[in-house]
């Protein structure tokens, strides 16, 4: 037997009682209860074997006095078959003890319970000691030792055998507080066996652990196992057979297949490939380094491929115009052959021919578009899609009021004029403003502007333009594409009365409207006369309010700053101190299916669209994109067919506006 390391309880002494015991061993069958008591031992030796039928037992108590020996310095037996051994008292338990000390409980049925002990020796002092456990029941309260007592090492073992007249035991072990791994650590060690073998098989094949308990398994049989990667399928149809499940009490030495198709192979995994359609069975035989052969079949069904129509729409749904991929490219021909034609209808009147098509439909509806394919065997499938192409469902666009140009009056994500820029000839005397609330200090001036319309600049706002500067402000047509209709331009120039004695001043400015910063849309010089004296600023208006000097402008050029009404010189001008363009947005146009239009000079904002059958609507505003929340102006639920119109004043508090339509 393999003896590796054991359990060892290196100078393990032996109690010894006090007062001499008495010594009680039996050789016949015990059928009636005996015990162990007071005074006595279990010395079980001298050849002797008991065995313990039905209603008989023999209980080791507490009050025993000193070890109980099962084959101590000879052979001791018992064999408990439908009874019960039980040890409970505090000294040790020792099977097999001192050369040539041979014992062993042969467990066939019954119990054998051993509780509160000093140790529970299994093989001691180059004795041989073993538990056979062919059935019933044993339960340890504690580990035992094996191959105890330094340099005189015993033998011992806990043997899981055949149950005498054949059949593999039924009988379990518990050992208190252990688990698998300690069973399998005493496998590994020769310290458990099974039919007093540890190398034929490896301990998950012949040994269950539930708990603290163990059980034998019946051994391995040679069995031969297939898996298929497939069972069914189309012609022609590969599949994979793998044996590597298959197992045996031996070596597997060979793996011999037939197919049922005429064809074989060998191997642990092979490949067939079945060409025509029909029922086949596919066998495998298996055999082993000790003669054994086993084997196992598996049903394999191939059939005719049909033509396979895989087709896909992406997307089926979404806001007008909507572009739809349609895909047929996964089809499968029938048989082996090939697919020749896909034809393809929109629902909308146009059609398309190819694997991978698209169609965009341009107008709201449901449409059922179908695909046609077919093969080179005679075979076709049709699939249809429905395409439901739907209004816009969200739209968010802006409309805005009178305002001055860099002041507060456009929010500035929307403000029409991005950027005033005034310029000269030799750069050193102008002001580029980016944002009026901020501003860039360029030469000795911090702003031109003091965001307030009609009202004077502060003295330090203002710059000094010589008669050949010009400067142009380009409007912001991100969201207003369409440009501009100008309402008002004003400027302010501020004299020093002082200069000439002059009280009452006038100026002439040149303005030019573009569609864009190059092509002219109209132009022509404003004058402003100043009827106020001392230091002030004129306010020079080219037309009346609510007159549109210009539609669709785009940007604006201010030049001609030498021109003066009663031809004074340009050294009584200290400076001009502000330029302001008003103006609303120009036109009207489309967003998806709700057209918009801008009334001029702030007189109201008009939305319409073909309303949807039981599909409601609403049109929001708000002052604010950032901390405003939308208010409601207008919601409804509209008739078949009706055209909704909303209209609404451009009032201070409204300059952003929103429609949207939800079913």
């Amino acid at each position: 037997m393999n003896r590796k390391t054991k359990l060892v309880m290196a100078g393990l002494m032996l109690a010894a009682s006090a007062a001499q015991a008495v010594d009680i061993s039996y050789s016949n069958t015990v059928s009636t209860a005996e015990i162990i008591g007071a005074g006595d031992r279990l010395m079980q030796r001298d050849g002797k074997t008991a065995t313990i039928t039905d209603g008989g037992s023999i209980a080791i108590t507490s009050e025993s006095t000193a070890a109980s020996w099962i084959g101590q310095s000879g052979v001791g037996e018992i064999i408990i078959d439908g009874g019960a051994l039980s040890a409970s008292n505090g000294n040790n338990f020792a099977i097999g003890n001192g050369s040539p000390g041979n014992g062993t409980i042969d467990l066939r049925a019954g119990t054998l319970t051993v509780e509160s002990t000093g140790t529970i020796i299994i093989g001691r002092d180059k004795g041989t000691g073993v538990i056979i456990i062919r059935g019933g029941v044993a339960a340890l309260n504690q580990q035992p030792v094996f191959d105890t007592h330094a340099s005189n090492l015993g033998f011992g073992s806990i043997d899981f055998a055949d149950k005498i007249g054949g059949g593999t035991s039924d009988g379990t072990l518990t050992i208190s507080g252990v688990d698998s791994a300690y069973y399998e650590a005493l496998y590994a060690g020769g310290d458990l066996t099974y039919n007093g073998d540890n190398s034929t098989y490896s301990f998950s094949d012949v040994f269950s652990v539930i708990g603290e308990t163990l059980s034998a398994l019946p051994p391995p049989q040679t069995f031969a196992i297939i898996t298929p990667s497939t069972t069914s399928g189309y012609a022609p149809l590969d599949v994979v057979f793998h044996g590597t499940n298959s197992f045996s009490a031996g070596t597997i030495t060979s793996y011999s297949w037939t197919f049922g198709d005429g064809n074989t192979a060998s191997g642990v995994v092979v490949t067939n490939t079945y060409s025509t359609t029909n029922a086949y069975t596919a066998w495998l035989t298996i055999t082993d380094d000790l003669g054994n052969t086993a084997s196992n079949s598996v049903d394999i069904t191939v059939e005719f491929q049909p033509l396979e129509l895989v087709a896909t729409a992406t997307p089926t749904s979404g806001e007008v115009p909507l572009d739809v991929v349609f895909d047929a490219s996964a089809s499968v021909p029938s048989g082996v052959g090939s697919i020749s034609s896909y034809s393809w209808t929109f629902g909308d009147g146009n059609s398309d021919s190819g694997a991978i098509v698209s169609n965009t439909y341009d107008s709201v509806g449901v449409y059922t578009s179908e695909v046609v394919i077919a093969d080179s065997n005679g075979f076709s499938a049709t699939n249809t899609f429905v395409i439901d192409v739907v209004p816009v469902r969200f739209v968010d666009f802006t409309t805005q009021q009178s305002g001055t140009t860099g002041s507060d009056a456009f929010p500035a994500e929307f403000t029409p004029v991005s950027t005033n820029d005034l310029a000269n000839a030799d750069q050193t005397t102008f002001l580029s403003i980016v944002d009026n609330n901020g501003g860039i200090v360029v030469a000795q001036v911090a702003n031109i502007n003091d965001g307030a319309t009609g009202t004077s600049a502060n003295d330090g706002n203002q710059v000094v333009l010589e008669a050949e500067d010009s400067f142009t402000i380009t409007f912001d047509t991100s969201v207003n594409t369409q440009g501009y209709d100008i309402t008002n331009i004003n400027t302010y120039a501020a004299w020093n009365p002082g200069a000439g004695g002059r009280s009452s001043q006038g100026y002439d400015v040149t303005l030019t409207f573009m569609d864009d910063s190059t092509l002219l849309i109209s132009s022509g010089t404003y004058e402003a006369n100043n009827p106020a004296s001392s230091w002030t600023a004129v306010y020079m208006t080219p037309m009346a309010d609510n007159d549109v000097i210009a539609s669709g402008v785009k940007a604006i050029t201010f030049s001609n700053f030498d021109e003066y009404a009663n031809g004074s010189t340009q050294t009584d001008v200290i400076a001009y101190r502000e330029f302001d363009v008003l103006g609303t947005p120009t036109g009207s146009g489309e967003i998806g299916d709700i057209s918009y239009e801008v009334l001029p000079n702030g007189e109201g904002l008009v939305l319409s669209w073909l309303g949807i059958l039981g599909v409601s609507y609403g049109v929001e505003a708000t002052d604010n994109l950032v901390t405003t929340p939308w208010s409601t102006i207008s919601s409804g639920l509209p008739s078949l067919g009706e055209v909704i119109y909303v209209t609404n004043s451009l009032t201070a508090d409204q300059q952003f506006y929103r429609a949207y339509i939800e079913e």
